[in-house]
């Protein structure tokens, strides 16, 4: 119980701490509200020819609660053509920033080379509305004839097949989905632990039934079976175990793993029975002894009669049992005056 409340203290804090270093890195960046930076600008591919379509991309760094917006624009000279300019996604997570890489698509459709291209990215802006525009230069893009001179049976690459690296960058798994999925499973965790806790909880801190209460309750069960027909022998049998699992607990006599003449000579030399409840445990015991060792009969009648003394016997006990701890605490302060 104690390690289970130490574990549940140790993750909790962990999730607390992780939750307060996240929470303080956003608030920082956003307190911070930095400018977005143009980390990098790629064209592909790298030979170029008229009908290509060309990926030209973008990467941006952000504070986390800034982003693009897939707005972006492009001036063109005559010979190039913008096909698509929204496509966008977030290709690496850091403390506080984040990249996000925007694709402009663009088609040749005259020899180059075309140079001092600019691409504007738009972002969210700023807390006071600014810094929604980032410039970026796009590198030198030179359009080459396809096939060289007397090379006319070159094999010609398609759109299909160049490489995406950025759709690949933007397929790999996000930094912090995998953050946010394990401070959900901790979360989830503590929650399962708590839960199971608080259900044991009332079994833990209930103290254990009294000697008395498990046998009336067992003595209730063995009734429902006598209306479903047990046999006299299994009755005593169960009978006498009830009633001597009682004395031992309530009594600590050795009750269980004795025969009974072996405990009825115990008993006799205890004062921890009335010398009228001793003679009512004899004669039980004895009659009891008759039906499961001798074979003697018993009615209908008989079964009822034992079951009804053994529990006019346990409620005598208890009774005195439960009596005894007030008739002893008036005693301590009389002993003290003494």
């Amino acid at each position: 119980m104690k390690r289970v409340k130490i574990t549940i203290i140790i993750v909790t804090t962990a999730v607390l701490l992780l939750l307060l270093v996240l929470g303080g890195t956003y608030w920082r960046a956003r307190s911070g509200d930095a400018d977005a930076v143009v980390v990098a600008t790629t064209a592909a591919p790298g030979e170029l020819h008229i009908g290509d379509e060309i990926h030209v991309d973008v990467t941006v760094e952000l504070p986390w609660h800034r982003q693009p917006t897939g707005h972006n624009t492009i001036e063109l000279p005559e010979g190039l053509q913008l096909l698509d300019s929204e496509a966008q996604a977030m290709t690496r997570m850091g403390f506080g920033t984040w990249q996000w890489t925007v694709r402009l698509q663009l088609q040749a459709y005259d020899f180059g080379p075309f140079t001092d291209l600019q691409a504007e990215i738009e972002v969210t802006p700023k807390r006071g509305n600014t810094d929604t525009v980032v410039t970026a230069a796009v590198p030198q893009l030179t359009i080459v004839p396809r096939l060289d001179k007397g090379d006319e049976d070159a094999r010609l690459t398609t759109g299909d097949e160049l490489p995406d690296a950025f759709l690949k960058e933007a397929r790999n798994p996000w930094v912090w989905v995998a953050v946010i999925a394990g401070v959900v499973l901790i979360l989830l965790v503590i929650v399962v632990a708590i839960v199971r806790l608080l259900r044991r909880r009332p079994e833990i801190l209930a103290p254990p039934p009294k000697p008395w209460a498990v046998a009336e309750k067992a003595m209730e069960r063995l009734a429902e079976r006598i209306e479903q027909g047990i046999d006299a022998e299994n009755f005593f049998v169960e009978l006498t175990d009830i009633v001597r699992t009682y004395i031992e607990s309530a009594f600590e006599l050795p009750a269980t793993e004795q025969t009974t003449p072996e405990f009825l000579q115990a008993l006799n030399r205890s004062d921890k029975l009335s010398a009228e409840h001793r003679l009512l445990l004899m004669d039980f015991l004895n009659a009891a002894d008759m039906v499961k060792f001798a074979r003697a009969a018993a009615d209908q009648q008989q079964i009822m009669n034992a079951l009804k003394s053994a529990r006019q016997f346990v409620i005598d006990t208890s009774e005195s049992l439960m009596r005894a701890p007030a008739e002893a605490a008036p005693a301590q302060p009389a002993e003290a005056e003494a």
